[in-house]
């Protein structure tokens, strides 16, 4: 049996820091951006150095945005994604996504951090 069809075949192993219980959460916090609840959509930063061909980041680097901004920054595409969140007021997006995954399962203090990212100036 050819060795890539075996592994095809087999089934997806979980990567590690993926959970759609923190995804579910942060969908359920204010847009980093806007300030808004429920932000409604997970955005997996680009800028961690966990991607490649048709990967995406893992689940811990996703931040709570809205569906706008959200569009915004994929239509701007990924090359200046940390200076997108500067000029928006996050001065440090993956800061804010490893906050947020440190505090996965309580909702409130991840809130509170999403505030508290917000409140912070570049």
């Amino acid at each position: 049996l050819d060795k890539r069809k075996q592994a095809r075949d087999e089934p997806r192993k979980e990567r590690p820091g993926m959970s759609e219980a923190h995804l579910a959460l942060i969908r359920k916090l204010p847009c980093a951006v806007t300030g808004k609840a429920p932000a409604g959509e997970a955005h997996h930063l680009k800028c961690t150095g966990e991607r490649g061909m048709g990967r995406r980041s893992s689940d811990r680097w996703a931040v709570p945005r809205r569906h706008e901004p959200h569009m915004e920054l994929e239509r701007q595409g990924s090359r200046n994604e940390v200076a997108w969140f500067q000029a928006r007021g996050i001065a440090d997006p993956l800061a804010l996504a490893e906050a947020l995954w440190a505090a996965t399962g309580d909702l409130e203090r991840m809130t509170r951090i999403v505030q508290a990212h917000r409140a912070a100036k570049v």
